[in-house]
């Protein structure tokens, strides 16, 4: 997946194709910036579905570990407004 530009999928509709472009090449965009485009992205498009949003959240923060970048998700979250105490993952580790 590093090897497809994150252009790819980052500007498609459909919320999984965005949540799959932070595991693509970031062609020299910080990882923030675009960590934080698609979240603000993922508001736009799960609109007023807040399961479909935690799901989607939930899968980022995933993948963002699994990428091992070294971004600040909970600034992410600040900064959007994202309540994190109702995302699953603050509730398993509650």
């Amino acid at each position: 997946m590093r090897a497809i530009g994150f252009r790819n999928l980052i500007e498609s509709d459909d919320p999984n194709a965005l949540i799959l472009s932070i595991l693509c090449n970031f062609e020299g965009e910080s990882p923030d910036d675009v960590l934080r485009f698609i979240m603000t992205r993922l508001q736009e498009l799960t609109g007023q579905d807040e399961k479909m949003r935690r799901d989607c959240l939930q899968m980022l923060e995933i993948l963002t570990d699994n990428r091992a970048l070294s971004v600040n998700i909970q600034e992410a979250y600040d900064k959007l407004h994202i309540d994190i105490e109702k995302l699953p993952s603050y509730q398993k580790g509650m």
